[in-house]
């Protein structure tokens, strides 16, 4: 980001999320964005984007070189993905995104969370994958900024 561009996430108040493809092919989508309104959020952008590995590879960069990047990537690549960016107008909204969706581990999700509702353990027991969790989250202001950009002109 040059320093002529403003970085939205930087206020506090917004965040970037996207929803995973394994919870968009189960038709979910719908239920999870009226849970992220009950939660609050307001939708600023969003986007149905067809499947695309080099696009999961640039949001996944930083996981490169670990043992499950390679699975990530793929897991990530095998249907559409929602991304959304999200205001919220009281809380911070990166940290309260993380809270909303819970435990990266779906199965030991806080009961209420998006995570515990729609992982992928509802649908395949508790061996489910890691990252058949749901939904995706920025854990920064500038992982928020990238992860945005790869998806939406900001």
């Amino acid at each position: 980001m040059s320093s002529t561009e403003t970085n939205i996430f930087a206020d506090g108040k917004h965040t970037f999320a996207m929803i995973k493809p394994l919870t968009v092919g189960r038709g979910n989508t719908i239920d999870v964005l009226n849970r992220l309104t009950k939660f609050g959020f307001q939708i600023q952008q969003i986007a149905l984007v067809p499947r695309c590995p080099a696009t999961m590879e640039a949001l996944y960069a930083s996981h490169k070189g670990k043992p499950y990047y390679d699975d990530l990537v793929k897991s990530m690549s095998v249907n559409s993905v929602v991304p959304l960016v999200l205001y919220h107008p009281t809380e911070d909204a990166i940290s309260y995104m993380r809270k909303c969706l819970g435990a990266t581990n779906s199965y030991l999700a806080e009961a209420g969370t998006i995570r515990a509702e729609f992982g992928g353990h509802v649908w395949r027991g508790t061996n489910a994958p890691m990252n058949d969790n749901a939904m995706h989250a920025s854990d920064s202001a500038e992982a928020a900024a990238y992860e945005a950009s790869l998806f939406f002109k900001l």
